[in-house]
């Protein structure tokens, strides 16, 4: 029970980071600079949402490799840029098909 009170406190914890993301887009772009570049990046690890100057994720910890990321060709999944096969549906990740 005690790991799915952990899961749902990490799951509300990204929710209020991509609110308060969604948040912040909707204010600058009411405030005239919508026409400004946002940098975020993803945590290849949790998928949490992150400043594109963050070097670790204060989430899962993780340090954040600051090479592109891939999606998975078949499922879409985010995934660290050296990935061979993804992490949900177990499909090789190739050259051709995943690079961002």
């Amino acid at each position: 029970m005690e790991e799915d009170e952990t899961m749902s406190a990490a799951k509300l914890a990204r929710a209020r980071v991509l609110l308060l993301g969604l948040l912040g887009l909707a204010c600058a772009a009411a405030l005239g600079a919508a026409g400004a570049q946002v940098d975020i990046q993803v945590c290849a690890h949790c998928e949490t949402e992150l400043p594109g100057d963050a070097l670790y994720c204060p989430y899962c910890g993780r340090a954040i490799d600051n090479r592109e990321s891939i999606y998975c060709w078949r499922c879409g999944t985010l995934l660290p840029a050296d990935a061979r096969y993804c992490t949900l549906c177990g499909s090789e990740v190739c050259s051709d098909h995943g690079a961002t």
